[in-house]
């Protein structure tokens, strides 16, 4: 049961200006104006102008209100990202034509910082680094899956768009800023307890799903820059926390979505001790990324939804059981329940890349296979569906058919960067330096930011006993992701051979 909190102080929107921000700067001796990125901040609570903003750890205490109904909480989707052969979990929520889905950057993205499995909301304070993952949207509604493609993004604001190709799919509509700025409670809504439940490792099988669980909070302020809306925090965390991320935080009265939950914030307001609040990027950021991306047309609404089939809870329940069965460790269980997906959906390429790699660490090789090529029959177009499989192949040392399935992939310009990784992994093995130095250089035009490029094409470098821009690589990758020892062991190592080239290892 959550305890309703009003918001104090004036009940409209104040504005905070820059001479306000300085006297807080003489107070706080820290820059709020650094903080907040100049932005203006509209305010319900007047204490809110003291605050000075930090990542917190997420506590587990609730100040909220029950939310009221909604129409429906359709849109809301579980996404399932994989870099790198780690996985990890989050939500979304579908908007416009039903193609697009809204969660937040660190989501789809390996980043900087302890973010393995469900978020943790721990994040690095220095490094910037951040990939793209092979992105998989999961939907009660329809109980099925699909790829989707990240069409927008932004690490400032921790935002990411999606497309999938669920045109039709119940989607929530973007609230105008107007709404966004007068806004005094948003609706956060999602399921979270699966998350959580999935990755707690517990040996039970069953998750109870519940449906989708929401709250209302009560808006501290909204922060405007150049009059649009940046983003919203919230006066109170309620029961927001590891797995939330992604969720849609909306209007209590009708279903439109006015921003995103990326994170938890502390504030510090003297002598009345912390504060703990939700944050995310507005609505208004939402559109600003789609139409730079040239995809603004998909927020227009569908003609028509896409009906609900009728063993979409039953296809749903055996995805919980996937999902549960994966988390644990338990590759024969997760086999079983893939068969019995297949069986109901047999036209679910997902289902069948699952039950393929059970098979595998099952050490089922031949069904493994099996599984693999009706994936490949099912999925035709599917390029994460080729891209496990080449991955598959090089686990079974069958490199020269994973280079064919990587290279097709490459031309395709179809995840970049996780290609990129695999092929040199292979080529590198064979001598092939200067083909992987290139296609490392070509990819990090794509992800400039991507640590893992820079220490592969770091190690290119030294390979071929070139160590001053070895050592530059490596220094570029440190500086990404500094929490990562190896790359600081791979920085010494190469200064030390640029100081002696025939000091041993």
């Amino acid at each position: 049961m959550f305890s309703h909190i009003d918001p104090d102080g004036q009940q409209g929107a104040r504005v905070v200006s820059v001479d306000m921000l300085a006297r807080l700067r003489e107070h706080t001796g820290k820059s709020l104006q650094k903080s907040l990125g100049g932005i203006i901040v509209y305010c319900i609570r007047s204490a809110a102008a003291t605050a000075l903003l930090f990542l917190l750890p997420w506590v587990g205490f609730a100040q909220a209100s029950p939310a009221e109904p909604q129409e429906s909480y359709d849109p809301i989707v579980l996404v399932w990202t994989e870099t790198l052969g780690v996985p990890r979990l989050g939500q979304g929520f579908v908007v416009g034509d039903g193609t697009l889905v809204v969660t937040a950057h660190h989501v789809v993205h390996e980043t900087s910082g302890k973010d393995k499995g469900v978020d943790l909301f721990v994040r690095s304070p220095e490094g910037s680094h951040w990939m793209a993952g092979v992105v998989t949207v999961l939907s009660p509604y329809l109980g099925a899956s699909c790829d989707a493609e990240i069409v927008a993004s932004d690490p400032e604001l921790d935002l990411a768009v999606l497309r999938t190709p669920w045109k039709g799919h119940p989607a929530f509509g973007l609230a105008d800023d107007d709404s966004v700025r007068l806004a005094e409670r948003v609706t956060v809504a999602g399921m979270t307890y699966v998350l959580l439940a999935l990755s707690s490792r517990a040996e039970e099988s069953l998750i109870e799903w519940k449906g989708i669980e929401s709250q209302t909070l009560p808006v501290d302020f909204v922060a405007v820059r150049q009059d649009t809306p940046r983003f919203i925090q919230t006066a109170a965390v309620g029961s927001l926390g590891p797995g939330a991320s992604g969720t849609p935080m909306l209007l209590p009265e009708r279903p439109a979505a006015v921003g995103c939950f990326t994170s938890v914030v502390g504030r510090k307001e003297g002598e009345t001790g912390e504060v703990i609040a939700a944050k995310g990027p507005a609505s208004a950021q939402v559109r600003e990324l789609l139409a730079k991306a040239g995809q603004a047309e998909s927020l227009n609404a569908a003609e028509q939804q896409l009906p609900q089939p009728p063993d979409a809870m039953e296809a749903w329940s055996l995805w919980l059981e996937i999902l549960s069965a994966w988390g644990r460790k338990q590759p024969q269980e997760a086999l079983e329940k893939a068969q019995a997906l297949i069986e109901l959906r047999p036209g679910c390429g997902f289902a069948y890349r699952i039950g393929a790699d059970a098979a595998a660490r099952s050490k089922k090789d031949d069904l493994a296979e099996t599984l693999w090529q009706d994936a490949l029959s099912v999925d035709t177009e599917g390029a994460a569906t080729r891209l496990f499989y080449a991955s598959h192949l090089s686990k079974r040392d069958e490199h020269d058919r994973a280079l064919e399935e990587l290279d097709a992939l490459w031309q395709a310009g179809k995840h970049r960067s996780t290609v990129t990784t695999l092929m040199v992994n292979i080529l590198s093995d064979r001598g092939e330096y200067a083909r992987c130095a290139d296609l490392l250089t070509e990819a990090l035009k794509d992800e400039p930011d991507n640590a893992w490029l820079w220490y592969q094409l770091g190690g290119m470098y030294a390979e071929q006993m070139d160590y001053v821009p070895a050592a530059s690589c490596f220094a570029r990758a440190v500086e990404l992701m500094p929490e990562n020892e190896r790359f600081q062991k791979a920085l010494d190592k190469v200064k030390k051979k640029a100081d002696n080239p025939e000091a041993k290892d």
